[in-house]
């Protein structure tokens, strides 16, 4: 259709990430096998979303990244792309090599394999990994129960940690002993470090939480313990990786086949869909089985890796405790209204419902006719109005003029229907920006009722 057009997004999960890297470090450092068939498979997510008539959109989103990671897209817009051979995609194609030679130590130099040493890591650390893999709040995030400002909050965490160490990798490079170590950071990096933009861009487009408030957040106390501990391991970055490789995918994985992810919510398409990379985890898992035995063996790190995994349990534990209701829609006195300017009242639709067209409609309606909550062209009249107020569980809306709150219900006897209803006791809700219609007038929300919360 002329008024829609197919966006392609390049997914990139903490796995592939992490694999780029370990590419450019065993190419720079030769510390460790790295095989070219272990290079990430780009994986892409096609979508479709009304054609733009306008740079609206690139520019809401430029506005709120930092300026380091701004700039350079912006410059984009007004210089040509540099020719092929200066600028390889962020996905090359591997040079060419003999078939099943590592990169880049030499064959006399390669470390022995460990085979199933991932295996027998996990055996090992059974208990602690099975806490992590079932913890509740991913699995809150797959029926799409969890409080989405618990979600906006360990995605801040998950992205500050990633922050973390990217710094403490800066800081160990700024030790190195040549200048060429430290001018070949960068390129090293460059997967890490567009990781940490794409989660902060997740959060500014897809959760709505502005960039000054991710920069003013304070470190929870979990990801404080989780960044003694990688200062402790920083030289074993990719063991300690390990657990958070695994159990994002696992979770990822189980969501996803066993069609437990609701897909109508945020957070399938910010966190379940980017994690379930399945291709990139067994890459890894060769990788790590590869090195593990030259960097000391299971008996070595069995110990460390089970501390990964209740660390990893802490930073989930961060979604269920968020300090604070992140304010996406501040408190006031609102309409609710669609793109066609019809506004939600609280409204007796007793007399229309004794109609011929009304009995028709009946069923979609509440018992009550006098709960009932629908579409009207504004009066402005008190009944069209309604207050909003945060707490940690969602928001509400109260009516201005009944006082009643905007709820969901099952019908008795019609199971079959969610009609809006005016209700007696507060009932939870998101809010969350919706960036793909253009900015008309006031900003565009989308509402989502809480599951099972009233």
């Amino acid at each position: 259709m002329d008024d829609l057009e197919e966006i392609e997004e390049v997914l990139v999960s903490l796995v592939s990430a992490a694999l780029t890297a370990a590419k450019a470090d065993a190419a720079k450092t030769g510390a460790f096998t790295f095989l070219p068939e272990w290079e990430p498979t780009p994986r892409i997510r096609k979508t479709t979303r009304p054609r733009q008539s306008s740079s609206w959109l690139r520019e809401f989103i430029l506005s709120r990244l930092p300026a380091d990671l701004s700039e350079p897209l912006r410059s984009q817009q007004t210089q040509p792309p540099p020719p092929p051979s200066e600028a390889p995609p962020a996905f090359a194609p591997p040079p060419p090599r003999s078939r099943g030679a590592a990169f880049p130590v030499p064959p006399s130099d390669q470390p022995e394999p460990q085979e199933n040493a991932v295996d027998k890591l996990l055996e090992e650390n059974r208990d602690v990994y099975t806490e992590l893999i079932n913890h509740a709040f991913p699995q809150a995030l797959g029926d799409g129960s969890a409080p989405l400002d618990g979600f906006r909050y360990y995605m801040i965490q998950d992205t500050l940690y990633l922050e973390v160490c990217a710094r403490l990798k800066m800081s160990a490079v700024a030790r190195a002993p040549t200048f060429e170590d430290i001018k070949s950071f960068i390129p090293r990096h460059q997967s890490s470090l567009e990781y940490v933009r794409k989660s902060k861009e997740t959060l500014v487009t897809k959760l709505g939480v502005p960039e000054k408030t991710i920069d003013s957040t304070e470190p929870s106390k979990e990801l404080q313990a989780s960044e003694e501990f990688y200062v402790t391991y920083l030289q074993k970055y990719y063991i300690i990786l390990l657990p958070c490789v695994m159990s994002y995918w696992e979770i990822a994985n189980r969501l996803v086949e066993k069609k437990l992810s609701a897909e109508n919510v945020v957070y399938h398409e910010a966190w379940t869909e980017v994690n379930n990379d399945e291709s990139s985890v067994k890459k890894y898992r060769k990788f790590i089985n590869a090195n593990i035995k030259a960097k000391g063996g299971v008996d070595k790190w069995k110990d460390i890796f089970g501390t990964a995994c209740k660390l990893e349990t802490g930073i989930f534990n961060t979604g269920l405790k968020h300090p604070t209701p992140y304010q996406i829609v501040p408190k006031g006195t609102y309409s609710i209204q669609n793109a066609e300017h019809v506004v939600l009242a609280h409204e007796n639709v007793a007399n229309f419902l004794r109609s011929p067209s009304g009995k028709l409609l009946a069923a979609y309606f509440p018992g009550d006719p006098g709960s009932s909550v629908v579409g009207v062209n504004s009066t402005g009249g008190d009944n069209e109005k309604w207050d909003v107020d945060i707490t940690l569980k969602g928001h509400t809306f109260q009516n201005v003029g009944t006082k009643l709150y905007l709820g969901i219900a099952t019908e008795s006897g019609r199971k079959d229907y969610r009609v809006l209803k005016a209700v007696a006791k507060p009932y939870y809700w998101w809010i969350n920006p919706y960036q793909d219609q253009p900015n008309q007038g006031s900003p565009l929300h989308q509402y989502v009722m809480l599951p099972g919360i009233t």
